[in-house]
């Protein structure tokens, strides 16, 4: 039910201040679940919202821990080559910094006359599905939101967030892999983004 409940809450809007509202709906749906509801604590023990991991902490452990943006997004590799045909894979990945991180929406955006998209899946870290993955390579856009799994405490350091499997559609000269700035990175402690900086991927065609 729970699981049924973060998927609404996530699940896209149109408009921008859609996308704002739904994401203060998630924060305050992961922290009101875990203050008032003794049952949900003792069943679920540490709650994570699309892998959120939300923990009670004193006033000084919660100002030591609070980092601000502190997340980079990138892709790796950074730089690839293919041939006409060919497929590559390429990972989302992130560097959290400071940051504990728990779940990560991604929107991402390619040239379709280039290449296409042929799936997203997840990482065995951010295993948690929050939204099924989006593809429309009619626009050269895509999207997925992944979390940590529930019980799992929120993650630092370098993590694959997921696998974005390409085809090269023809013999390409150069394109560009991009997150879109509609990404958002979930913390710990943190109300908003912790998205500091993000990167994109290189794609440059090879002779057949």
């Amino acid at each position: 039910m729970l699981g049924k409940v973060i998927a609404a809450v996530r699940r896209p809007m149109s408009s921008t201040g859609g996308r704002v509202v739904g994401w203060l709906l998630f924060f305050v749906l992961v922290i009101g679940l875990r203050l008032i509801s003794p049952q949900f604590r003792s069943e679920m023990g540490p709650l994570s919202n699309s892998g959120l991991q939300i923990e009670d902490h004193s006033p000084k452990e919660s100002a030591d821990l609070a980092s601000h943006a502190e997340s980079v997004l990138f892709f790796d590799p950074t730089e690839s080559r293919v041939r006409p045909g060919e497929v590559i894979t390429l990972q989302a990945m992130i560097d959290t910094a400071a940051n504990r991180v728990s779940g990560a929406e991604l929107h991402v955006q390619f040239d379709p006359s280039q290449i296409s998209l042929e799936q997203i899946s997840a990482s065995p870290v951010f295993s948690l599905s929050l939204q099924n993955p989006v593809i429309d390579n009619a626009k050269g856009e895509a999207s997925v939101a992944l979390g940590v799994p529930l019980g799992q405490p929120a993650v630092s350091g370098r993590y694959a967030v997921a696998n974005f499997l390409f085809r090269a559609e023809r013999a390409i000269s150069a394109t560009e892999v991009v997150f879109s700035e509609r990404s958002l990175v979930a913390a710990d402690n943190e109300t908003g983004s912790v998205i500091r900086e993000i990167r994109s991927a290189r794609i440059t065609g090879l002779l057949p």
